[in-house]
């Protein structure tokens, strides 16, 4: 266990809480957190540890908020994400607002988002790259490090994730169905049917030449991405 000093107290049960965790995908001992409560240093917003844990500082400047990230577990998908350059994007479900940091960038910055943001996915082999699933709205894509965004599925979104190995391939999931993309999202194919489905809160990620799916309630589900071959329209 890595001594976290810096961190936002995490241990009071009535605190604040961390949901999300993610790990710059091309430096493994930089570590950001997304802490709910008040964006205030000693609080709540985002931290990052350079050296596995061990230390952490506040890096919220420019961001707001009396409780930006969530504190409960019900939404499943991550609110902060990092891409292959080091650029972060945050999105709050229960605020419905977003914050961008670029790469050597002393403050974030206010973006635009075009729905209630489920789930947020960096690109680790692609700069300034993201995706979101934005539920009813789809799934939408920013190449310049979540200023603009553009939808690339029209269908409901409560998932998404990008392979860590295999270039412009990620998946989504809106309940009982996955759909896969080998092209960055412009095309999608939807997987083999039979996922049981007691809610939306499917969470996906690739294994190989697998996606494995964890459901609400029901286990762990696993199939070949070469069983997507019904072409979504």
């Amino acid at each position: 266990r890595p001594a976290q000093r810096g961190l936002a107290d995490l241990s009071d049960a009535k605190g604040a809480r961390c949901n999300t965790v993610v790990v710059n995908p091309v430096n493994p001992d930089e570590v950001f957190l997304a802490v709910s409560g008040p964006i205030a240093k000693g609080k709540g917003g985002v931290y990052r540890s350079r050296d596995a844990g061990e230390n952490w500082e506040w890096i919220s400047e420019g961001m707001s908020g009396d409780s930006f990230f969530r504190t409960d577990i019900w939404v499943s998908g991550p609110e902060l994400a990092v891409a292959a350059d080091g650029s972060l994007v945050a999105m709050s479900y229960d605020r419905g607002r977003g914050f961008s940091l670029a790469p050597g960038a002393k403050a974030w910055s206010e973006i635009r988002m075009p729905g209630m943001c489920h789930c947020l996915a960096g690109d680790p082999l692609a700069q300034r790259t993201f995706y979101a699933a934005f539920r009813e709205a789809g799934c939408w894509k920013s190449v310049d490090g979540g200023v603009t965004w553009r939808k690339v599925s029209p269908e409901y979104a409560s998932y998404v994730v990008v392979d860590m190995k295999r270039r412009n391939r990620l998946a989504v999931t809106g309940g009982p169905d996955v759909r896969v993309s080998s092209d960055g999202g412009e095309t999608w194919r939807k997987m083999a049917s039979g996922l049981p489905f007691r809610h939306i809160r499917n969470v996906l990620c690739f294994a190989g030449e697998n996606v494995v799916v964890g459901t609400g309630g029901s286990g762990v589900f696993i199939a070949p991405v070469s069983s997507a071959k019904e072409v979504c329209k």
